[in-house]
């Protein structure tokens, strides 16, 4: 009775062997999180630079307070290539998922509301033929 226990009862000991490709993806998902980290910052240091760009110029010196906006612009471009590249490289990762997926849903949100934007531009020009009639009579 006691050989049938034995193979329960013995401990499973995990030997690390740097030879082996199962023992790597621990190193590279340190990668991937430093990657994922780093878009990640990128992009809300890019919403942050963008949101304030107006008080940022106000502190900001004469020759470089109209480069705010393209740093800010710059950033998120960063952000997305990088997180695009983790995506790519590490196609099961699943903060690089999320990562990619936040990025793809924000910019189709900008590309919804710059057409909304369009949109009533246009309805606003098209009041102005018609002697404002569009806006109620308010011209």
């Amino acid at each position: 009775m006691s050989n049938n226990l034995k193979g329960k009862d013995e401990e499973k000991t995990f030997v690390y062997d740097r030879e082996n490709p199962e023992n790597n993806k621990y190193k590279d998902d340190k990668k991937v999180k430093i990657l994922c980290w780093t878009a990640l910052i990128c992009w809300i240091l890019g919403h942050l630079t963008l949101f304030n760009s107006s008080w940022l110029e106000s502190i900001v010196t004469a020759p470089y307070d109209k480069s705010i906006v393209p740093i800010a612009g710059m950033l998120f471009v960063v952000g997305l290539v990088l997180a695009i590249v983790v995506r790519v490289t590490f196609p099961k990762n699943k903060f690089a998922k999320v990562l990619v997926n936040t990025f793809i849903i924000e910019i189709i949100i900008i590309v919804a509301l710059f057409i909304i934007l369009l949109i009533s531009c246009e309805f606003a020009l098209r009041s102005c033929e018609s002697d404002c009639v569009g806006c109620l009579e308010m011209g």
